[in-house]
C-alpha cells in the first residue's frame, strides 16, 4: 500500500499488510495468516481495529470467520466527502482506479468557482467559449455585490481574451433589471463591457432555460452551477473536442450580432 494512503488511514504496518492481502479478495481467518505469515492473535487484533475504523467487515461462514475489505471506491467516497465537509471552498482532483489524474477536478464553493472566472480573464490573447443561460446569471447576480464582476470584464478586456458566447435574447436585460434602482452600477456594468473583444451569438428565450454555464479553453473546459455552488473542471482533450463541437452546433440556433454595437444600445437605454 501506499506510504501516503497507510498514513491518511492511520494503518500499522501489520493492518497495511493485511489490508493488501484483502483487497485481492475476501479471505478466512486460515488463509489471511498463510499470506501474510502473522499470528493470529495479531490477526484477530488487527481485524479489531479496522472493523472499529468501518474499513473491513467479517462474517460467519459454517465454523470459518471470512473477513472483507471495503473497496478503493468507497474510500475515495469517504475522503472526497471529509473534505467537502471540512472546506466551504476549493476543488478536489479525482483520481483513476490506478490513482493517477484523470482529468477531473470537481470545484465547490462560490470563491472558487469565481477563481475560475479569474484564471480565463487572465489568459491573454487566448479564446473563451462560453455558454451561459439566464437562469444560471440570475444565480450568479444573487451570490455576489453589484458591480463586482466589473473588475474581472475589465481585466478580460484589459487581457484581450476573445469572449465567443452563446446568449440569450434576454440575457442582457435580465442583468440589468436586478439593479434597476442602481442607474450607476447598470452604467458601470455595460462600460466593463464596452470594448471586449468579443463573438456573440444570441439564440431565443425558449433555449437555454438551464442552471449552468459551460467555459471552454483549447486545453480546459468548466461547467458551473452558480445555484448549488458546484462545477467541474475538465481536462480530458476528447471530452473538450467534443464540447468544442457541441459549442459550433449550438450556434446554429442563434443569430451573430456586433457585441459592442449591443452594449452601446443598451448604454444610451440607461441614459
Amino acid at each position: 500500500m501506499d506510504i501516503r494512503a497507510r498514513r491518511l488511514l492511520a494503518l500499522t504496518e501489520h493492518e497495511a499488510d493485511m489490508w493488501a492481502s484483502l483487497q485481492k479478495g475476501d479471505k478466512n481467518i486460515s488463509k489471511l495468516a498463510r499470506e501474510t505469515g502473522f499470528p493470529r492473535t495479531t490477526l484477530y487484533t488487527a481485524i479489531e481495529s479496522l472493523k472499529r475504523r468501518g474499513l473491513v467487515t467479517s462474517r460467519a461462514k459454517g465454523r470459518a470467520v471470512v473477513v472483507s475489505a471495503i473497496d478503493h471506491g468507497t474510500i475515495s467516497e469517504l475522503f472526497t466527502k471529509s473534505a467537502l465537509e471540512f472546506n466551504d471552498t476549493g476543488s478536489v482532483r479525482i483520481a483513476t482506479n490506478d490513482d493517477h489524474y484523470s482529468g477531473f477536478t470537481v470545484i465547490y464553493g462560490k470563491d472558487a468557482m469565481l477563481n475560475t472566472w479569474k484564471r480565463l480573464a487572465n489568459k491573454k490573447g487566448e479564446r473563451v467559449y462560453c455558454i451561459q443561460p439566464s437562469r444560471s446569471l440570475v444565480s450568479t447576480i444573487k451570490r455576489f455585490k453589484a458591480g463586482e464582476f466589473v473588475p474581472l470584464n475589465e481585466a478580460i478586456k484589459k487581457n484581450r481574451v476573445i469572449m465567443e458566447s452563446i446568449i440569450r435574447e434576454d440575457n442582457l436585460s435580465t442583468y440589468l433589471d436586478f439593479h434597476a434602482a442602481k442607474p450607476a452600477v447598470q452604467k458601470a456594468i455595460i462600460k466593463s463591457f464596452l470594448g471586449r473583444m468579443a463573438d456573440t451569438t444570441l439564440v431565443g428565450n425558449e433555449h437555454l432555460n438551464n442552471n449552468a454555464d459551460l467555459l471552454i479553453t483549447s486545453r480546459e473546459a468548466f461547467l458551473l452551477n452558480w445555484e448549488q455552488e458546484v462545477g467541474i473542471e475538465i481536462r480530458n482533450r476528447d471530452m473538450i473536442e467534443l464540447l468544442k463541437e457541441l459549442f459550433e452546433l449550438a450556434k446554429g440556433y442563434g443569430k451573430k450580432i456586433d457585441f459592442n454595437r449591443y452594449m452601446e444600445g443598451y448604454l444610451r437605454r440607461v441614459g
